[in-house]
């Protein structure tokens, strides 16, 4: 029932209100905004240059690996038939191989060292008497004692071979004056030599012979005189 009066009471105010908010439709500032859809993922675009370039390290590997399993093959096969090669080949029981030759051992021996024969001289023989001509001959060497008149040559030249010393008397262009050479001839005027220290030995001793006798002279100036 109602009241006196144009007034409503507090509780009608409410439900009159509440029952309007249920009758009148949502406004679009209410309304729930759909939740927002997922973002496809983002593509990494490479450039064109990296991709070739990939393509063709891959490709080359691959050559490189067929080629050497081509190459190991090949060699394999050449192994593999020298092998069938070497069984197939059989000894000839009827051919026996010669034997290998033995190898002498040369063992080198040291020449001896080459030595000089040593020249021997020998002086030419003279006959024992006195010569009257010439007795020289060509390329040796004689010993000259002195020069003198022909009689004291003849003196000298019979002392001489009274004490066992060879001589001989040689006429020059002057035939007054002769020389006396001893004897024999030698091939050298090497006074080192053998025989030309026995003969100067000989010389020495007739001359010292021949100055204690009274004469002026003991053949010391004597010299080599080639024919």
């Amino acid at each position: 029932m109602a009241r006196r009066g144009s007034r409503p009471s507090l509780y009608e105010v409410g439900s009159s209100r509440l029952s309007r908010d249920s009758q009148s439709p949502p406004q679009d500032g209410d309304a729930q905004q759909p939740s927002p859809a997922p973002s496809p993922p983002r593509r990494i675009h490479l450039p064109t240059g990296f991709a070739v370039l990939g393509l063709i390290v891959v490709v080359g590997v691959i050559l490189v690996a067929w080629w050497m399993g081509r190459t190991a093959a090949h060699q394999a096969q050449e192994v593999d038939q020298a092998n069938r090669i070497a069984m197939r080949v059989t000894e000839d029981p009827l051919v026996r191989p010669l034997p290998a030759a033995p190898v002498e051992s040369i063992v080198a021996t040291p020449e001896p060292p080459l030595v000089e024969p040593a020249i021997v001289q020998t002086p030419v023989e003279t006959p024992k008497t006195r010569p009257q001509g010439d007795p020289r001959q060509e390329g040796l060497y004689y010993v000259v004692l002195a020069e003198t008149r022909r009689d004291g040559g003849e003196a000298m030249a019979d002392f001489c071979w009274d004490h066992g010393l060879e001589v001989a008397l040689i006429s020059g262009h002057n035939t007054r004056i002769v020389k006396v050479i001893a004897l024999p001839g030698l091939v050298s005027k090497d006074r080192t030599t053998p025989a030309n220290r026995a003969l100067d030995q000989r010389i020495r001793d007739v001359g010292r012979l021949w100055e204690e006798s009274g004469q002026h002279t003991s053949f010391s100036d004597n010299y080599y005189q080639k024919k």
